[in-house]
């Protein structure tokens, strides 16, 4: 019964998505397990917010007490805290014995701010075996220097646990798995889903899954919750739906475990029969909860009732004789790590490789730990399998990879033998092995493999060896030793080869060897026929390897190695060779040079060639010169023939741009040639009908008559705009300039706006008597032509546009009637000159007194050229505007002008600030001057107007303030007559106002009683003002 399975045994897939430590699986015990937790927190309180628990025992105790044979079978400590790693106090103690660290693990909770928490493994099975039932207590285990900065958050949390795996005889057969790792749960993470693959659910009896966690708070209850398969769980009043993770243990039905929990939960509700997967889903608040408990889950520990098989195979096998391609094959099927019998009728398949061979299947039902043998079967192996391949016998699989009984392991069903069947090799026809006599002495070594490679293929497992004949290859003796190496008896000669498989096996056969002379080339090698300055033919350095490619004839050089002889029989020997082929002074003209190619397989070729040397023609270099309006002009190329050499019968000419041209003969220039350079280069090419050549360089150049006019051709900007440095130019105004700079009579002249259109005679001014620049100055081209087709010329002038002064004038000058109309101008130019509508001047200075209205002009001059700049400016005179009438309504007042330009501005403070539109409001009371402002700032006479101040309160007690009613401006109001009374309608006063008004608040000389009393001013007939005014006498 295997009690502790690795993780590549079981198969288990765990899949967790959440950020943090991942989950992950660690432990399997398969039998009659089960398991409980021990551990104890850290903290005397729970943490919360604020700083409210910030201490830390170093020291806390649980008691494990186990049953009568109840045997400890594995135990792991957990611990865990606040801090990061190299905070994190992993040397404590477990009833006082040094633990060590097996693993750590770490995950920072929150983001404002952050804080590092840290989890370690330790495995105690060993100390808790020897213990045994007791008290287990974890001493200095100390975070106090650490957890300050966690507690104003609620994070400081410490603890402990161990996980107690335990074998029980009375239980039924259980898998047990252990997972861990340091997974958080928090308000920025606030879900963990972790699906458990390839499990087997076979009952709904004892099974249960447990979790350790840490952080989590009894006081906060933010949606928290755990699912199992989809399905909410609880355990009230222990663990509720909606905070799970609250401080309890299960295990002992404790509420008090401050910040951490150790629960389990029944789970046979959650699952259905054959379920090959779990699905646990855990929540903390929610994606927008500010108190979201913060939870890090440590471990889970599922407990699984499981009664399965387990099957197991294992084989022997035997083979036929040569070519036989049956295998007999004995088997024997166990079912050793299981809780469960192995049905008979379980399914054998057979594989060669991959391919099904042969079926078969258990006999009897076999017992837990137990083995059926005498399983026997005979497979034929069909063609399409190599003969050596593996021979895999996989019980539990019906012959399509799939199996029809539950097991505990599904991946130990197989075992497999490498199978080499005999058979007979097939000898593969080679060809002749040809080798070349380089020496031409009828004998050489050959490598016979090189056709054994060929006879044996692509076949595996077989050897060969060499024989001079067929007796000797079918004794097996004697044979050849050095089959590398063998040298040839004979020019044509019969190799017999022996093929076996290595298990007696064989077939016999035979090739030929052969050997080749020396073969003369089937292809002509080009004679040397070269051309040299001088008198003398002989004793002419050559380098015969510029030979070498025409040799080749396209192989490739690195696969031949070329020497060059005196002779026939030296190149086919080797012999007679000419040491220095590249530095070699011939001794006639012409002479007969041999060549010997040898490959790197020692096969010869040889051929041979004329060396043969002519005389180069002699030439002179030469200036030839031609007439042309720019640099650039055709040249008649024949026309130097004769000033090259001395004599041009029987010679070929061509003309080239470069030397190297000229020397390969490319690219010939044609006989009529346009220069492209000034005093450009040319190489001819001078040829004897031998090939022999030489080259002359002649410099092609040319007469120009080019000038430059220093006149500058001037006209002035528009006066009356600002510059644009443009103008129109009548440029045929410059021909007489032309003409004589140029010392011609009757050309021809366009013009043009670059020198290269001037030479070519292309792109001229279409019309040259209203060219508009297009910069300043420009450079204008003329190009004169002589009727007579005699050389012309070009010349160069400059166009350009001066600047007129620049200044800005009002858009008008406006005179009231009483103003002298007089204007200065306020800029400085040379000149002045002032028109009036008619063109009439009425002024020469800075000053001008208009006479009439309407438009003028301004002519000025500078002192930088004479040309002038001019400006319109209307000239008004205006009227000052007649105040006709004012009208008040409170504080509203609106003024009625006539005459001057409108539109009108108003002002009630002696022009302070002024008004665009005609009625004002609240304007404050008193007297005022209204003025009236034209358009063009002509200013009225002021009249005055009154706005009443009529208060609402007097208190005539004698204390100097507001003693009297007194009115302002009334004086603008001599008429106005009063009327008080009280809100019954008595009459107080009905007397006419006078502009020293004022009233003490008395009736008949006796003080009114206080209170509020009404008045009506008539200001005018028609026009009154009411209102009411109080009085407090005391």
């Amino acid at each position: 019964m295997i009690k502790k399975i690795s993780l590549s045994t079981l198969l288990m897939l765990l899949v967790i998505v959440a950020k943090s430590q991942a989950i992950d699986y660690r432990f399997s015990f398969l039998g009659k397990y089960d398991f409980t937790m021990i551990g104890n927190t850290m903290n005397e309180f729970p943490n919360g917010g604020g700083g409210a628990y910030c201490d830390f025992l170093t020291q806390t105790s649980a008691t494990l007490n186990l049953s009568a044979g109840q045997n400890i079978e594995a135990a792991y400590l957990y611990w865990a805290g606040s801090g990061s790693l190299t905070q994190a106090d992993l040397d404590i103690k477990l009833n006082g014995n040094t633990v060590s660290v097996d693993r750590t693990f770490t995950v920072t909770m929150g983001s404002s701010p952050a804080r590092p928490t840290f989890g370690a493994f330790s495995d105690v099975t060993a100390l808790v075996r020897a213990t045994g039932n007791g008290i287990y207590t974890v001493s200095d285990f100390d975070l106090s220097a650490v957890i300050p900065p966690y507690c104003s958050t609620g994070g400081n949390f410490g603890g402990w646990s161990i996980l107690i795996v335990y074998e029980d005889a009375t239980l039924s057969n259980n898998l047990v798995n252990i997972y861990d790792g340091f997974t958080r749960l928090d308000r920025n993470d606030p879900n963990v889903a972790i699906q458990l693959n390839n499990l087997n659910v076979l009952h709904l009896v004892g099974n249960k899954i447990a979790f350790l966690s840490w952080e989590g708070d009894v006081g906060n209850s933010q949606d928290e919750e755990l699912r199992i398969n989809g399905t909410l769980v609880s355990n009230p009043p222990l663990n509720p739906a909606d905070n799970v993770f609250n401080g309890t243990n299960s295990f002992t039905g404790s509420d008090e475990l401050y910040n951490m929990d150790m629960d389990y939960f029944n789970i046979n509700d959650l699952t259905n029969i054959g379920d090959n997967s779990l699905l646990i889903e855990l929540q903390t608040g929610g994606s927008f909860s500010t108190f979201s408990d913060a939870v890090i889950l440590n471990n889970i520990v599922v407990v699984l009732n499981s009664e399965v098989a387990d099957a197991t195979i294992e084989i022997q096998h035997a083979i036929g004789d040569c070519d036989d391609r049956d295998i007999s094959i004995d088997y024997t099927v166990s079912n050793l790590i299981a809780t469960d019998i192995l049905p008979a009728g379980t399914p054998i398949a057979f594989y060669a490789d991959t391919t099904l061979v042969g079926t078969s299947a258990t006999v009897s039902d076999i017992a837990i730990g137990g083995t059926e043998t005498g399983g026997t079967i005979t497979i034929t192996i069909p063609d399409t399998i190599p003969v050596n391949f593996d021979l895999i016998a996989k019980v539990d699989d019906d012959g399509t990879g799939n199996g029809i009984v539950i097991e505990f392991n599904e991946n130990n069903n197989t075992d497999q033998q490498q199978i080499r069947l005999r058979f007979t090799p097939v000898f593969n026809e080679p060809q002749p092995l040809v080798l070349c006599d380089a020496n031409d002495d009828g004998e050489v070594l050959f490598d016979l493999d090189i056709a054994g490679q060929q006879i044996i293929g692509g076949q595996n497992f077989v050897n060969i060896r060499y024989y001079e004949s067929m007796t000797a290859a079918q004794n097996g003796t004697p044979f050849i030793t050095t089959p590398n190496s063998y040298p040839n008896t004979s020019p044509t000669q019969t190799i017999y080869a022996r093929l076996d498989d290595g298990t007696g096996c064989f077939i016999i056969d035979d090739f030929t060897i052969q050997i080749t002379p020396p073969q003369n080339l089937a292809y002509t090698i080009p004679d040397m026929i070269s051309c040299i300055d001088g008198p003398n033919e002989t004793g002419i350095i050559t380098d015969l390897t510029t030979q070498n490619n025409f040799v080749l004839n396209g192989a490739n050089p690195t696969d031949y190695t070329i020497s060059y002889h005196l002779s026939e029989a030296g190149a086919r020997q080797g012999n007679a060779i000419i040491n220095t082929p590249t530095n070699y002074p011939n001794i006639q003209s012409p002479q007969t040079i041999w060549v010997r190619m040898i490959d790197n397989q020692g096969c010869v070729q040889v051929g041979s060639f004329i060396l043969e040397y002519n005389l180069n023609p002699v030439v002179s270099n030469q200036i030839f010169e031609n007439c042309s309006f720019s640099e650039y002009t055709t040249y008649n190329l024949p026309d130097i023939n004769d000033e090259i050499v001395a004599n041009v019968t029987g010679l070929d000419f061509s003309y080239h741009l470069t030397h190297l041209e000229a020397e390969n003969d490319e690219n010939p220039l044609p006989l009529n040639y346009n220069n492209t350079s000034p005093d450009q280069v040319i190489f001819v090419r001078v040829e004897t009908a031998d090939g022999c050549y030489s080259i002359s360089e002649v410099t092609l150049t040319t007469l120009i008559l080019h000038e430059e006019i220093q006149n500058l051709f001037q006209q002035c900007d528009d006066p009356t705009r600002i510059n644009d440095e443009k103008s129109t130019f009548d440029l045929t105004t410059m021909n007489p300039d032309i003409t004589n700079a140029l010392g011609g009579t009757n050309f021809t002249i366009t013009y043009h706006t670059s020198i290269e259109n001037a030479q070519v005679g292309t792109g001229a001014i279409q019309n040259p008597t209203e060219f508009m620049n297009t910069s300043n100055p420009q450079s204008i081209y003329a190009r004169a032509t002589s009727s007579d087709g005699s050389c012309g010329g070009t010349a160069e002038f400059e166009v350009e546009v001066l600047r007129v002064p620049e200044f800005e004038m009002p858009p008008y000058i406006a005179f009231c009637e009483d103003e002298e109309r007089i204007y200065q101008f306020e800029e400085n130019f040379v000149t002045y000159t002032w028109r009036d509508a008619e063109g009439n001047v009425v002024g020469n200075s800075a000053m001008v007194e208009f006479q009439n209205e309407g438009m003028h002009t301004l002519e000025v001059t500078s002192n930088v050229n004479a040309c002038p700049a001019i400006r319109k400016v209307e000239v008004i005179f205006d009227h000052s505007a007649t105040i006709m009438d004012i009208k008040v309504d409170g504080n509203t007042v609106s003024v009625f002008p006539a005459g001057g330009e409108a539109p009108y501005q108003y002002s009630y403070n002696n022009g302070l600030t002024w008004h665009d539109y005609f009625i004002l409001d609240n304007v404050p009371s008193g007297v005022h001057s209204m003025l009236v402002k034209t358009k063009y700032g002509c200013i009225s006479e002021a009249k005055l107007f009154g706005v009443l101040g009529i208060p609402n309160l007097i208190t005539p007690n004698g204390d100097g303030y507001n003693d009297y009613w007194e009115i302002r401006a009334l004086e603008m109001y001599p008429d106005a007559t009063i009327k008080i009374f009280d809100r019954y309608g008595k009459m107080f006063m009905d007397r006419k106002m006078q502009t020293n008004f004022r009233w003490d608040g008395k009736y008949l000389g006796n003080p009114l009683p206080s209170g509020s009393y009404w008045y009506i001013i008539t200001i005018e007939e028609g026009k009154s003002i009411s209102g009411h005014i109080t009085i407090r006498n005391r």
